[in-house]
């Protein structure tokens, strides 16, 4: 293929032009038909390295107060995330989370959040596959409040999604 990027930029010239442009009518038909093998039935190109190894991740969230009160303080926060692949189908993922959760005029608190999860991704393949995730992890509040039992609380945390 280098010699007919040459012959293309004018760097040197061939013998034989037809011989050329029948040599390049091949290696593009091949090119064409090596890359018509990596697809399926749908036309999707699979790929069985595509989630492999580590993925960290940087997100942003958004916190409110769900509850009895009518205006809860909608605030911003900051998640971290770990991924590590354990198969094809599979990964375990953990994931902290901080924002603040309140609401106007009566209380504001800091809200932080871990969990680990096991991913199952249902075509793990393809670029774009839908997953769904299963774990559990702690909600922690910074201090012990006085309207609280305790600091830490127990959660389950159960997602279903789109990754790409």
């Amino acid at each position: 293929m280098l010699i007919i990027e040459g012959i293309e930029e004018g760097i040197w010239s061939a013998q034989n032009e037809n011989e050329v442009l029948a040599y390049k009518e091949k290696f593009e038909y091949e090119k064409q038909q090596e890359q018509a093998l990596q697809r399926d039935y749908f036309g999707f190109i699979e790929r069985q390295t595509l989630r492999s190894g580590w993925n960290f991740g940087v997100g942003g969230l958004l916190g409110s107060y769900l509850g009895n009160y009518d205006s809860p303080s909608r605030r911003a926060g900051v998640m971290l995330q770990a991924e590590r692949q354990l198969n094809n189908h599979f990964s375990v993922r953990g994931h902290f989370q901080r924002t603040e959760i309140g609401v106007n005029r009566v209380f504001l608190s800091p809200l932080n959040s871990a969990d680990l999860l096991l991913n199952v991704y249902v075509t793990p393949d393809y670029q774009m596959s839908p997953y769904l995730a299963a774990g559990a992890g702690v909600m922690a509040f910074d201090k012990q409040y006085e309207y609280l039992d305790r600091q830490f609380f127990p959660a389950a945390t159960f997602e279903a999604g789109l990754d790409y």
